[in-house]
């Protein structure tokens, strides 16, 4: 090969961004179901044929295998407290995916701890070449553990509802990760929603102010309609795709992931 084309294939390879592979799914207030909406996402994902590790990150108040209906023998907490290896904690093909259990009531506030959050980000780090998606289930509101999530993931879902609080939460998460000069990649999914003309106007309402006030701008991946399958589902412990895989739920997050995908691949995104 010529030094030339040596010269012009580096560049191009310069010029190419890493595909985003942590995705943190995290919302200003509890209630929203992100934790529901991680865990579908990671599913289908792991159905369209991606290598998904499904990480529960909620500081204190994990309950994903609660949805999930497992009893893990261990969780990420036994890692970064050197107890464990990572490969140790790792539960494989979970429904197709793998799953790390997060931990819960931890008197020293272990949990919540932004340098074991620290510790448990350097490992996904590690954990990238094994996997094309990595996604956190991060805690609603602003612990120090999820300031590490957020701002360290290279992408972040934020998920909100119609309610104000959960419009001025999620600014208020915004404005925060802002001020900590956060870099990465955002976009906004709207659960919960009546229609599409509903989500949307969330939407603007959110992008109006963050761009006016925090100079910041994202995408619209799409909404999730309110859905009576999602208290079924988490009766029979089983995640959504599973137990109603052509529920109005599952429909329309297939439209917000291929949203999503376009916009990592930085086309532009299915607003509807």
């Amino acid at each position: 090969m010529m030094m030339s084309q040596m010269e012009n294939l580096r560049k191009s390879l310069d010029s190419q961004a890493p595909k985003p592979q942590i995705i943190a799914v995290g919302s200003g207030k509890g209630g929203v179901g992100k934790s529901t909406l991680s865990l579908a996402t990671s599913i289908l994902l792991a159905q369209s044929g991606q290598k998904v590790l499904l990480i529960d990150a909620d500081p204190g108040l994990a309950d994903l295998n609660i949805l999930l209906g497992l009893n893990p023998p261990f969780h990420w907490g036994d890692f970064v407290r050197g107890e464990k290896q990572f490969h140790e904690i790792v539960m494989p093909d979970v429904f197709g995916m793998d799953f790390v259990h997060g931990f819960s009531g931890f008197k020293d506030g272990a949990a919540l701890s932004a340098e074991n959050a620290h510790k448990l980000l350097d490992a996904l780090q590690e954990q990238k070449k094994h996997y094309d998606y990595i996604v956190l289930d991060v805690g609603a509101g602003l612990a120090p553990a999820n300031l590490v999530y957020l701002t360290r993931s290279d992408f972040v879902m934020l998920v909100l509802n119609s309610e104000l609080t959960s419009l001025a939460d999620a600014y208020g998460t915004l404005k925060t990760m802002r001020l900590q000069n956060a870099a990465q990649n955002f976009g906004i999914t709207v659960n919960q929603a009546d229609n599409l003309a509903q989500a949307r106007l969330v939407f603007d309402n959110l992008s109006k102010i963050s761009h006016r006030f925090l100079g910041v701008e994202f995408p619209f991946l799409g909404w999730i309609p309110k859905d009576n399958t999602v208290p079924l589902a988490l009766s029979k412990q089983q995640p959504l795709p599973i137990s109603y895989p052509q529920s109005p739920f599952v429909l329309a997050l297939r439209n917000v992931i291929e949203s999503l995908n376009n916009y990592l691949h930085k086309k532009e995104p299915k607003n509807g």
